[in-house]
């Protein structure tokens, strides 16, 4: 499959049960545990805030889609966003931000220096601020491929460029372009967030939201911290965006 739009429609779906043309919707807690394979945290057929084959059809056909090398589906785009930061930002780090960014995410980082996180924000007109924040206890910088809702254009691959000297992840929302016209991963990010109900859903009938990675460590330690705060989707809303 090369064409983005055959990928759309079939990728991730290579397990067929009962020969479906769609994927079932698996709409179950639990699943039954006949041998010690299926009690695996990583199974998508423990316990669907583990996983759920729903869910992970949409994980592979969205990870594909973004170009990443695996992916997280989420309640919704701020329950991405939260995951996230809470994986990788610790007391006594700090979290170099855009200045234009999500309501949304603005109201969360105000909440991160009462844990111990220092936010520095910047203008991404201007990549010598950039510059001039980022150090060794930059854990994460953060921006928006196109901004929300000004519509304000980051230079993602020359952001890429100074997080790499420190060691800093770069973490793009990229919900306002969508991975049909750009994928950040591509370009030097090493997570892509978006809110899938916006352009990936495309009928206003679901919230959710997925993050994908560059490397599988990342998405391994998101994962787990997604199980642990229950910040998962839904079979049926995995069912609906795909």
């Amino acid at each position: 499959m090369s064409g983005f739009n055959t990928r759309a429609i079939h990728s991730g779906e290579e397990q067929k049960v009962f020969d479906a043309v769609t994927t079932p919707i698996f709409q179950t807690s639990n699943f039954l545990a006949n041998d010690d394979k299926y009690l695996s945290e990583t199974s998508e057929t423990l316990y669907t805030r583990v996983g759920n084959p729903s869910i992970g059809v949409l994980e592979r056909k969205l990870s594909d889609l973004f170009g990443g090398k695996g992916g997280v589906f989420f309640s919704s785009g701020m329950g991405a966003i939260t995951t996230v930061f809470l994986t990788f930002l610790k007391s006594g780090m700090n979290l170099v931000i855009s200045k234009n960014v999500y309501g949304g995410t603005q109201s969360l980082i105000a909440e991160l220096p009462g844990m111990g996180i220092e936010v520095r924000r910047f203008d991404q007109s201007k990549l010598e601020d950039l510059a001039n924040l980022v150090d060794y206890n930059t854990a994460i910088v953060y921006v928006e491929s196109m901004t929300n809702p000004n519509l304000v254009l980051s230079e993602i691959e020359n952001i890429s460029q100074i997080t790499k000297k420190s060691g800093a992840l770069l973490i793009v929302d990229n919900t306002f372009l969508s991975p049909y016209n750009f994928r950040p991963l591509e370009h030097g990010a090493d997570v892509d967030i978006q809110s899938l109900s916006k352009y990936v859903n495309g009928h206003s009938d679901v919230i959710a939201g997925f993050a994908a990675f560059s490397e599988g460590d990342s998405e391994k330690l998101v994962r787990q911290k997604m199980i642990r705060l229950g910040t998962n989707g839904a079979p049926f809303d995995a069912f609906l965006v795909s």
